[in-house]
């Protein structure tokens, strides 16, 4: 992986680390703290977009993995994802029908879509991410908080 910190206003630094796309030859520039794998006492607990997140970012290919468009990523296995977020949360009980709520919710916030026409296929709004998790972050237009980049391997 690629790691860059940048500063920012008020001296704030941040690290970035560049998540690829498999098969392609894009990146998407997205903040460490996205990566964190755990939560720990005192902190928020995981939630679901960080949880598919770290999964994608391991290549958890069984349950879910990258696919079609830019940010898109696709179900595999729903059940094993579920079975995997009720694992992580704590809650023996989850099924996917109690997941895809949870994703739906998703929606409102316009932090990731449902892909018309495909199966278990969602697509990340990783800019729309970035400013809700992050709202110092910059959101000028020429300032974008996430950069698309282009690199040969």
């Amino acid at each position: 992986t690629f790691s860059l910190v940048l500063l920012i206003e008020q001296n704030q630094e941040i690290s970035f680390t560049f998540l690829t796309f498999h098969h392609s030859s894009e990146a998407v520039l997205f903040p460490d703290w996205a990566y964190k794998p755990a939560w720990s006492p005192g902190s928020r607990q995981v939630q679901l977009w960080h949880f598919l997140l770290e999964l994608l970012g391991r290549g958890e290919g069984g349950a879910i993995s990258w696919g079609g468009e830019w940010g898109e990523f696709i179900i595999r296995d729903p059940e094993r994802l579920a079975r995997l977020w009720g694992e992580r949360k704590g809650k023996p009980h989850m099924n996917y029908d109690k997941l895809s709520r949870a994703l739906r919710y998703y929606y409102n916030k316009h932090i990731l879509h449902k892909t018309k026409g495909k199966r278990f296929t969602y697509k990340f709004n990783f800019s729309k991410l970035i400013l809700v998790n992050y709202p110092g972050f910059p959101s000028s237009p020429h300032r974008s908080p996430i950069s698309r980049f282009m690199f040969r391997k």
